[in-house]
């Protein structure tokens, strides 16, 4: 992400140079995603090109040719097009890739190459770029390559994130629970009890508005 705000800087640093000039342009800036959080050997991802046009102009005959990688076989389109974008304007491109090796320590990943016109005034210029930031899923080796898992990996450590979250959820639910619980026992419906000779929590119903009543003073409710 910081190589590709350090990228949109630059641009805009370049446009803002450029304010005044009579060479109007059209700059495309483009950035490579994964729909995944992992990649799952032999299981289809998305691959998203998010396409910016920073330019005065507007672009045309937009083409990306997705980069090729001996790890990830293409099952979508190769090549994607886009017939136009404005100036200032923003377009998504996809298409679906498969790992079909496993890389537990990350593969280096491939820019992907793009080119498209502008016309400034009749004069029509061709331009040909690679995307200037490669984004790898939101879990990336500390070298900063893309990870490919098995997937029996995937699902132990979709397992782990669930029971880490039950967790939290038991320990959440005990933690707000035991105030309102002890609060419970001195509500008014546990008074009435009291007062009659019964024992505590002798009364379900009682017992059910008495946690209410707790819980809504617990929270500032009542």
């Amino acid at each position: 992400m910081l190589r590709f705000l350090l990228g949109l800087a630059l641009v805009l640093l370049s446009r803002a140079q450029d304010d005044g000039d009579e060479d109007d342009t059209a700059r495309l800036l483009v950035r490579k995603t994964y729909s995944d959080k992992r990649l799952v050997l032999g299981r289809n991802v998305t691959v998203q090109y998010t396409v910016f046009n920073l330019g005065e102009l507007e672009a045309y005959d937009i083409e990306l040719t997705h980069g090729a990688n001996e790890v990830l076989t293409v099952v979508g389109p190769k090549t994607l097009w886009a017939k136009e974008l404005e100036a200032g304007g923003k377009l998504v491109l996809e298409t679906m890739v498969s790992p079909n090796a496993l890389a537990e320590k990350g593969f280096e990943d491939v820019p992907a190459a793009y080119k498209y016109k502008y016309n400034n005034q009749g004069k029509v210029s061709a331009v040909k770029g690679f995307t200037t930031t490669v984004r790898s899923p939101r879990e990336v080796s500390r070298e900063g390559k893309v990870p490919i898992i098995s997937p029996d990996e995937y699902a132990r450590l979709n397992s782990t994130f669930l029971l880490e979250r039950t967790v939290f959820f038991l320990l959440q639910c005990l933690i707000l629970g035991l105030p309102a619980f002890a609060l419970s026992l001195v509500s008014p419906q546990q008074m009435q009890l009291k007062e009659k000779g019964a024992a505590p929590l002798s009364d379900p119903v009682a017992a059910a508005a008495g946690m209410c009543w707790a819980i809504k003073r617990t929270a500032g409710l009542d």
